[in-house]
């Protein structure tokens, strides 16, 4: 968290990834972090899409629900 209290650091991995194919399509930069988040929800999704039960799913939902909010805050930051 220490990259994200300070603004210049940030700017530096922003403009390291400035080129269209390291940008997402909100123009965010694709840095380790975010790729991670979708990474890991692409793992839960596949996982939730196999025959499990309920009690399965509801606790893969949880954790999907949980990794939005973690990006979302860690895009506010």
């Amino acid at each position: 968290m220490t990259l994200l209290k300070d603004p210049e650091r940030y700017k530096a991995v922003d403009l390291s990834n400035s080129q269209p194919k390291t940008r997402d399509a909100r123009n965010l930069p694709k840095d380790g972090a975010r790729l991670s988040f979708r990474s890991h929800n692409a793992h839960l999704e596949n996982y939730d899409k196999t025959k499990s039960d309920e009690k399965e799913k509801a606790i893969v939902s949880a954790r999907r629900q949980n990794l939005r909010v973690a990006e979302k805050l860690y895009i506010e930051r």
